[in-house]
Formats: C-alpha cells, sequence, structure tokens
C-alpha cells in the first residue's frame, strides 16, 4: 500500500468513526484531544451495547481499526508523525503510527479495550504516547 493510499484511509477512518459514534450513540468527536476521552466512552458503550457481537471476529476488527484510528489521526494532527502499513505477519498485517523512534499501535489498543484485556484507556495510551513524543 502506498503512502499515499494509507493516508486517506486513516482519513477516512476518522471520518467514518466520527459519523458512527454520533449516528449510533449520539456523541460527538470533533477531533479534539479531548475528544479521546469520549472514545472510552464509546468503547463502553459498544461493550454494553446488545446490537454488537463483539465475539465476531470481523465486527471487532473493524470497530478496532476504526476507533484506533480516529485516535491515531488526532495524534497525527497534535504531534505529527506518520502511518505505516507492517507486513511482516502476512497473516495479521497491522497498521502503526510512527513518531520519532517509537511506534503506536493505537488499533492495537482499542482491540484491548474492546476485549476488556487492557488496564490502560484509550485517553491514558493517547496521554502516554503524547508524553513519550514530548520527551524527544
Amino acid at each position: 500500500m502506498q503512502q499515499q493510499e494509507l493516508d486517506t484511509l486513516m482519513q477516512q477512518m476518522f471520518a467514518d468513526t466520527k459519523s458512527y459514534a454520533e449516528e449510533q450513540f449520539q456523541i460527538s468527536l470533533d477531533g479534539s484531544e479531548a475528544s479521546v476521552a469520549d472514545v472510552d466512552v464509546l468503547i463502553e458503550k459498544l461493550i454494553a451495547s446488545a446490537n454488537h457481537d463483539l465475539s465476531d471476529n470481523k465486527v471487532v476488527f473493524t470497530l478496532s481499526n476504526m476507533l484506533g484510528g480516529y485516535v491515531g489521526e488526532v495524534f497525527r494532527q497534535s504531534h505529527g508523525g506518520s502511518w505505516h502499513y507492517d507486513t511482516s505477519d502476512e497473516q495479521a498485517p497491522a497498521v502503526f503510527l510512527l513518531k520519532n523512534e517509537a511506534s503506536y499501535a493505537f488499533a492495537g489498543m482499542a482491540f484491548q479495550c474492546l476485549m476488556q484485556n487492557s488496564t490502560l484507556t484509550m485517553q491514558q495510551y493517547y496521554q502516554h504516547a503524547a508524553e513519550q513524543t514530548n520527551e524527544h
């Protein structure tokens, strides 16, 4: 995947997540750093919602990428960085945001939050990434 294609895809996920949150849960995501906390509210609502089958791998994969794409785009717009499509595992390609010497797996973190396998929230992960970026 070419860089421009990846950038366009991530910007589309950003827009799709904003629409989805508003239409499905009346949560307004405005693209600000403060809105990352609202992503955690959205995740809580998704977990509690009977309308979303979080045991369906395709549903979780899609939601993880949407939510991670949104938070990653907020980060990229606020702190810089570039998207990277990693195909080193052909069975599970992944998208990371690269900034300085670090890479951030926002979609992976969203997956962990959706599956309730994380002690961190998306907001905490975002803040950690922002703090690391500011240290460099």
